[in-house]
């Protein structure tokens, strides 16, 4: 009885141990939850690396290499491992930049230099686009508002030109900031100047052509310096100098015509472009247009024909031409009477007996002489 028990007690703790066996085997073979197991390289090919390098140096840049992205740091570079450097124009993609609404980034080409050793330089180099705002001014510094300018040339230093009108002027402009140029064999990138060419407003341009420059690359605003200047327009009478004249008609370079009243013959034009004009002051007697040039705060002197200069030239004119018919008149009678007194002298020399009888003696009488005390 005591030996059939010790058998029993030896079954069941046989039973348990390989019970515990099998627990431990199922839980260590990997099943639904399990996480996989890591897959190693394969080991036909050593790790090498790739130097990558963007021109101009940006940080921040994304590439995907077998599945795998890496960013560039502070100076534009990065280094990527991978297991050979076979067919990377294929297996290297440019992802993006981080994001920046004041810049826009465009990959134009990606260089491979030879291989060195384990390592295989990669150059890749972007075009940039930086946003720029403009806003104009006059001599005096006063802002002159975006909807007053009709239009904005601006050329680059690689020739290309662009003109702005609308609402491209309202808003910031998106333009080309950097371009890549090879230095010695080295690529080297450099910031795009550019020259402000035109600013148009009212038909005038308020610019000197190529004076401004800016880069996109070094300022996010330009206030454009504009000639805009100030012109007052003083009526006066032509003949007796006084004030004169209702208002001012200033037809401006593009053809459009405004008028302004006037206060005792003079008004003030603020802020004219810089061009020329004509003015006409609006008065009772002639309406005569008169070109100025505005280059200046100035003062335009302008001589107005009234009525009355009109009656008083008129009455003038009638006494000159009255005047100058008497005068006729008695220079003709004047002659008339030379020629007849003339003709009688001929008349009396031609009679029979002689020369003038009876015709006066021009030389002067003699006299007689005075008796002596």
């Amino acid at each position: 009885m005591t030996t059939r028990r010790c058998h029993r007690r030896h079954a069941c703790a046989v039973l348990v141990c390989a019970s515990v066996l099998v627990a431990l085997a199922l839980t260590s073979a990997p099943g639904a939850g399990a996480d996989p197991v890591p897959q190693l390289a394969p080991r036909d090919a050593e790790q090498r690396w790739i130097d990558l390098r963007t021109v101009p140096a940006m940080a921040g840049v994304s590439f995907e290499v077998d599945g795998q992205t890496y960013a560039t740091s502070y100076d534009g570079t990065v280094s990527i491992p991978v297991f050979g450097l076979t067919e990377l124009a294929d297996r290297l993609h440019f992802v993006g930049t981080m994001p920046d609404p004041s810049s826009r980034v465009q990959l134009v080409r990606l260089s491979f230099p030879p291989q060195q050793g384990y390592r295989r330089p990669v150059v890749a180099v972007f075009s940039l686009q930086h946003a720029v705002s403009f806003r104009f001014s006059d001599p005096a510094g006063r802002p002159v508002p975006t909807d007053r300018v009709a239009s904005m040339t601006i050329r680059s230093a690689t020739g290309e030109e662009r003109t702005l009108s609308g609402a491209e002027l309202a808003a910031p402009v998106m333009l080309p900031a950097t371009d890549v140029t090879n230095v010695d064999g080295v690529l080297t990138p450099r910031d795009i100047r550019y020259t402000v060419q035109d600013v148009r407003v009212d038909g005038a341009s308020t610019v000197n052509r190529s004076q401004q420059d800016f880069y996109p690359a070094r300022t996010s605003e330009l206030d454009v310096a504009t000639l805009f200047y100030d012109v007052q327009v003083s009526a006066r009478d032509g003949l007796f100098g006084g004030a004169a004249g209702d208002a001012v008609v200033l037809r401006r370079p593009d053809g459009a015509e405004v008028r302004y009243p006037m206060t005792d013959g003079e008004v003030t034009l603020e802020r004219l472009p810089r061009g020329d004009y004509e003015v006409m002051v609006e008065s009772s007697g002639l309406k005569v247009r008169q070109p100025i040039t505005v280059t200046r705060d100035q003062v335009a002197q302008v001589k107005v024909v009234t009525r009355l200069d009109l009656l008083v030239a008129a009455a003038v004119a009638v006494l000159v031409v009255g005047g100058l018919g008497l005068v006729g008149v008695t220079r003709r009678r004047r002659r008339a009477r030379r020629r007849d007194e003339e003709a009688a002298q001929a008349r009396r020399r031609s009679a029979p007996g002689g020369s003038d009888v009876g015709a006066p003696d021009p030389r002067p009488a003699a006299r007689d002489p005075e008796p002596v005390a």
